[in-house]
């Protein structure tokens, strides 16, 4: 019952922060004109920060070198998870713009807002280690793999995702570029100075409430009576809530790992639609709108999802 009323709780946090979104879209003080300056504040700043501070404040170059097994098992769960997506959106036929959303909304979980304070709530902080292999590698598959296909979806030029001006989006995209910039320091055993590190951790701090205070202003734009399983959203939440925590339980015991373990990962693949999505939809032309209605169904039904994940595991 303790579990069940932590789970609650943890929703409960972020349904708020879009509340305040959707509130100040509503009473006149956020307008869509300035969705362009949050953008680039997250996507050039906020989020590169995010990056440094997280990988190098948690992550040690043992942790990274003696990892293995436990970076294997989310590894192998979000390769299968991307190929049954890429699947699922040609079967469903969905429109370009929504191609590439409906494949991230289906490949990445919000680990850091949602899934890190469920996990403490749960497990306390024994699961920190957990919370960061899943971390690692949800990252990189959002900041390449995730970057490549919303950037596919949202250019016009009819262009294939394997293109060069593709690439060059990626590459060029500062998150990717800080990701692995934190990854080479903390393999070189590299300190950043204080104020720099003060710097990103401040920065860090803006990523998830500003990130869910823009999808609110976006569910406001939309209005709640276009909120509806629109092709494709269903799919979006049978794969976040059922097939991805099953890969992830099935991996995990094939490597060998049970216990806490498996129980961390099996929750944090089972979070809501990662925030960025919408973020990075609107920034590379995708359709934002549908990265925030699967945003906001999701979260409404991890209240139900998650205490239920527990009582099962």
């Amino acid at each position: 019952m303790e579990s069940f009323f932590n789970s609650v709780s943890a929703v409960v946090v972020v349904l708020l922060m879009m509340a305040v979104g959707y509130l100040m879209g509503r009473m006149g003080w956020m307008k869509p004109e300035h969705k362009g300056v949050l953008t680039k504040l997250m996507i050039n700043v906020a989020v590169p920060c995010m990056c440094i501070y997280s990988m190098l404040s948690n992550v040690s170059r043992d942790f990274i070198l003696q990892s293995g097994v436990y970076l294997a098992i989310p590894f192998c769960s979000a390769g299968a998870v991307l190929l049954l997506a890429v699947l699922l959106a040609r079967l469903l036929k969905l429109p370009r713009r929504r191609m590439g959303p409906f494949i991230v909304m289906c490949l990445c979980s919000n680990v850091i807002f949602a899934g890190y304070p469920m996990s403490m709530e749960l497990f306390g902080e024994v699961s920190i280690p957990y919370i960061m292999y899943q971390f690692v590698v949800t990252t990189i598959m959002f900041q390449s793999v995730g970057i490549g296909v919303l950037a596919y979806s949202g250019r016009e030029d009819g262009k294939g995702f394997f293109s060069m001006e593709g690439l060059k989006m990626i590459l060029k995209n500062p998150p990717f570029v800080a990701l692995f910039v934190a990854i080479a320091l903390v393999l070189l055993e590299v300190k950043l100075p204080s104020p720099i590190m003060n710097f990103c951790k401040y920065m860090n701090g803006i990523v998830s409430p500003v990130g869910l205070i823009y999808a609110g202003f976006v569910i406001y734009e939309i209005g709640f009576k276009d909120i509806r399983l629109e092709r494709g959203l269903p799919t979006v939440m049978l794969v976040r809530f059922v097939v991805a925590p099953g890969l992830c339980i099935l991996f995990s015991r094939l490597f060998g790992v049970t216990g806490l373990g498996l129980e961390v990962f099996a929750v944090l693949v089972a979070m809501p639609v990662m925030i960025q999505t919408i973020i990075m939809s609107a920034a590379l032309g995708a359709d934002e709108h549908y990265c925030a209605k699967g945003t906001l169904l999701t979260t409404l039904a991890s209240f139900v999802v998650i205490p239920v994940l527990m009582a099962l595991i």
